[in-house]
């Protein structure tokens, strides 16, 4: 999926789904940090559907 494809299907602007790719999320209570995992297709990021599930 594309990040316009990520960004409709999570509800965030595109934005903020990049920085999920690069920075990640910290989460809550564990403080661990989440990354959107994508990887690159012809210059473009690309997120598989199994990242989503």
């Amino acid at each position: 999926m594309t990040i316009n494809e990520v960004a409709a299907f999570l509800g965030y602007p595109p934005d903020r789904i990049r920085e999920l790719i690069d920075d990640g999320l910290a989460l809550p209570k564990s403080r661990v940090t989440f990354k959107l995992a994508a990887s690159t297709v012809r210059g473009v990021p690309d997120i598989s559907d199994t990242q989503l599930g």
